[in-house]
């Protein structure tokens, strides 16, 4: 399934127990403050890589594809990345019968990332705030979301 919507994301959130993101990088982080801002952090049971170079992120595990039980195949899973790699992404987690697998539209990423960096819950500097302002300069944070005091 793929959310493009906040709604259908806070939906899907509110409504499970647990859930992995496959990804580490800065798309995870935004995912994870995002579940952190809406108190639901605890519903993160770990992160999935395709290469391990750490334990963990964020105090979540971090698991490669082939460490994963039975039980944690059938986990749904978040793909935390941006477009160019989820068909290779989605081969790995399909080679293990994965298939509770989502994704978001790039426009509801741009959301997610501006919230994130717009968090109370992580303090990320004043670089990632520019980024957030050109993120809205350059519309790909939709106004739809009314969002505002950019660059706080």
């Amino acid at each position: 399934m793929k959310f493009t919507e906040e709604t259908e994301l806070k939906e899907f959130f509110g409504g499970i127990d647990r859930v992995a993101f496959y990804g580490v990088g800065g798309m995870g982080k935004n995912l994870y403050v995002y579940l952190k801002d809406h108190g639901w952090d605890r519903k993160l049971a770990f992160f999935i890589v395709t290469k391990k170079n750490v334990e963990e992120f964020w105090g979540a595990p971090v698991k490669e594809v082939s460490e994963l039980d039975e039980e944690e195949r059938h986990l749904p899973v978040v793909i935390a990345t941006r477009k160019n790699f989820h068909d290779s992404i989605y081969g790995s987690l399909g080679a293990i019968g994965a298939t509770d697998i989502h994704t978001l539209s790039e426009s509801l990423l741009n959301h997610v990332e501006y919230l994130a960096n717009q968090s109370a819950q992580c303090d990320l500097g004043p670089a990632k705030k520019r980024h957030a302002a050109w993120l809205k300069r350059k519309h790909r944070i939709e106004t739809i979301w009314k969002l505002g005091k950019v660059g706080k």
